[in-house]
């Protein structure tokens, strides 16, 4: 499932549309490296258990493990930690990825375009959402 916006040229604005499936990271491997599990304070103050992991994403048809990444640079942002709710949040290739690891279901959102001025199509704003096959390699 896909939406955005698009730049109408004939009526020189820009709409909310439904896109097709195809394009970057329409179909994709992602891969979560076992780190180790430990214990941190969740925002309340409370100890929570968590889990750090790796994240790759790779579009299918490739052999290109594109990093998924948390906010900067650095041995840091590689690690992503899952904790109680079971979300995996990062971004790869200016996608921010939000994973659900028991639900299986996914949101990207793309958020480029549109505000830079230029009417064109070539970076449209979008979201899009669906499932993921859990494989065990």
């Amino acid at each position: 499932m896909a939406v955005g916006f698009e730049y109408n040229k004939s009526l020189k604005k820009w709409e909310a549309v439904t896109l097709g499936s195809e394009g970057l990271f329409s179909k994709f491997i992602l891969r979560l490296k076992h780190l180790k599990d430990r214990v941190q304070r969740d925002p309340s103050g409370e100890n929570e258990d968590v889990t750090d992991y790796v994240v790759t994403i790779t579009e299918t048809g490739t052999n290109a493990a594109v990093p998924c990444t948390f906010g900067g640079t650095g041995i840091g942002s590689k690690i992503i930690i899952v904790g109680n709710n079971g979300n995996v949040v990062c971004t790869a290739k200016r996608h921010r990825f939000t994973f659900n690891v028991e639900s299986n279901r996914f949101i990207s959102v793309f958020l480029y375009g549109y505000v830079d001025g230029e009417d064109d199509n070539r970076n449209m704003p979008m979201m899009f959402g669906g499932t993921c096959e859990k494989q065990i390699d």
